[in-house]
């Protein structure tokens, strides 16, 4: 049995997609099933979970051999994580312990980014460090599904507005993630203590991104960066939650704009078996969200 921590998110609902294709027994851990249901793969099973109470977290990793670990970036995001761990500590003390997937942040990470996710991030995997429990941690880079963030503006206004300067970022598709981590959490074995760097073959610029969606749609499409903080004041405006555009302000300017996105690696393509699914073909699948309706 595995369980699904963070399976409504765009790499959660993926991955119980991919256990689903496989047969594979799983369920996911979740606040309210029956809001979680709406939005997950047919025949998904749920089960009322709370990080923040022990004795549910207790209940549900009874009988689970394997667990995919992701919630909320938001100031709770170690506490509650960390909380998951001790947990599956204390049930592995009686039973085979259960190997853990922890999404973690991107490639990029490291003690000395003045970042609260970054640091956040770094404190989990030190406690699966200490925990003793085998894991695996995934550090995927950019979505490309992030990109649809701007569809409503490149359709409407024929303009990539995005304050990623001209620096290049490594991107990934959130439908490759959720496969690597199916197939690690199908099958632990070789993958202990391991720590994967989940991007696509190249680093683009937003600039190369819209001449290819040109290419695309059929017609011109532009690049345009504002000041960082005017972006946030638009997102503010599009009704994105504080919390989060804290956190999206962050990376662009300790992360993106200062250049340390742009890291490639061959990970993803040892776990796949493949190559990473390219820029070209994620814009071609989602055209009709770059065109006018």
């Amino acid at each position: 049995m595995i369980t699904v921590f963070g399976a409504t998110g765009t790499i959660g609902q993926r991955l119980c997609a991919e256990l689903s294709a496989a047969d594979a027994p799983y369920r996911c851990a979740v606040r309210d099933p029956a809001r979680a249901l709406a939005v997950l793969p047919a025949g998904a099973r749920c089960v009322q979970a709370d990080m923040q109470v022990p004795a549910s977290l207790m209940a549900t990793l009874q009988g689970v051999q394997a667990l995919f670990l992701l919630s909320s970036h938001d100031a709770k995001m170690a506490k509650n994580q960390i909380a998951v761990i001790d947990a599956a500590v204390t049930i592995s003390r009686s039973r085979t312990p259960l190997h853990i997937v922890k999404l973690s942040g991107g490639p990029y990470m490291r003690p000395e980014l003045p970042l609260q996710v970054s640091r956040q991030h770094l404190a989990i995997e030190d406690a699966l460090q200490r925990s003793g429990l085998p894991y695996t941690i995934l550090r995927p880079a950019f979505l490309h599904q992030n990109l649809l963030r701007f569809a409503s503006r490149i359709a409407q206004h024929r303009e990539l507005t995005a304050p990623f300067g001209e620096q290049s970022i490594a991107m990934v598709d959130a439908d490759d993630v959720a496969a690597a981590a199916a197939r690690i959490l199908l099958a632990p074995g070789g993958h202990d203590r391991r720590t994967y760097s989940l991007t696509g073959e190249r680093a683009w610029r937003m600039q190369e991104i819209a001449q290819t969606l040109s290419a695309v749609v059929g017609h011109r499409v532009r690049y345009r960066s504002p000041p960082v903080w005017l972006a946030g004041v638009a997102q503010r405006l599009a009704g994105v939650d504080a919390e989060e555009v804290k956190h999206n302000l962050e990376m662009v300017r300790c992360v993106y704009r200062a250049g340390l996105g742009a890291y490639t690696s061959t990970d993803l393509s040892r776990l796949l078996g493949r190559a990473p699914r390219t820029m070209q073909t994620f814009l071609e699948r989602h055209r009709a969200a770059f065109v006018p309706s």
